[in-house]
């Protein structure tokens, strides 16, 4: 039985901190410069592709607990374990859930292979046993789930706000997004693309009006 419980963050500027400045480092930087988040990454030296990314604040120096404070997440990511224990130690004494690079059992919070599409997203995870499985599993799934997921989510938001003001009868809502998220669906809109598809969900709603 899983021991953890999955949830989604918004982090948009919220203080993160990466303590490390290599490949690890980098990936993990990468994804939370996707959500928006206040990037702060902290090692005596840091990789270029690091720097490159947008919001992050790079500090050049070994690691102090100053570093951690405010902070929501910290990732322990250096090639140095007694480091990263004590990074572990000083984030969770200061109230922050800290990832902790190769040594599960020590984190507070783990993040597993994604494959996204616009705001539709698929995770993977193996409870930390094998990221690797994770991630082959992942790319399995990409040729599965391509663009038009993404797009059918944006329509998909679009449409709920018109179908909650237009059709009273909850039954009735919830026959209508049955439809809209069906496997024809996202057909037409893979094939015949967005103005089409409103098309489509014109008539979808006058039909059940």
């Amino acid at each position: 039985m899983p021991d953890t419980y999955a949830l989604e963050l918004r982090l948009a500027g919220r203080r993160c901190v990466v303590v490390g400045g290599g490949s690890v480092a980098a990936r993990k930087a990468e994804t939370l410069a996707r959500a928006g988040a206040d990037i702060h990454v902290v090692a005596p030296a840091i990789d270029a592709a690091i720097r490159s990314l947008p919001g992050v604040r790079c500090h050049e120096r070994p690691y102090s607990p100053d570093t951690i404070e405010g902070a929501v997440l910290v990732f322990a990511c250096t090639n140095d374990p007694a480091v990263n224990r004590r990074v572990a130690d000083d984030a969770r004494a200061a109230g922050a859930w800290v990832n902790v690079a190769d040594d599960p059992a020590n984190c507070d919070f783990r993040v597993p292979a994604s494959l996204e599409r616009g705001d539709f997203r698929i995770t993977v995870s193996t409870g930390g046993a094998s990221p690797q499985l994770a991630a082959n599993v992942r790319r399995r799934l990409e040729p599965l789930f391509g663009p038009e997921y993404g797009a059918l989510v944006e329509e998909l938001r679009r449409a709920r706000t018109i179908v909650l003001e237009q059709i009273n009868d909850p039954q009735t809502r919830r026959e209508v997004f049955e439809v809209l998220a069906g496997e024809d669906s996202i057909a037409r809109l893979a094939s015949q693309g967005v103005a089409s598809w409103r098309e489509w969900f014109e008539g979808v709603l006058r039909h059940r009006r």
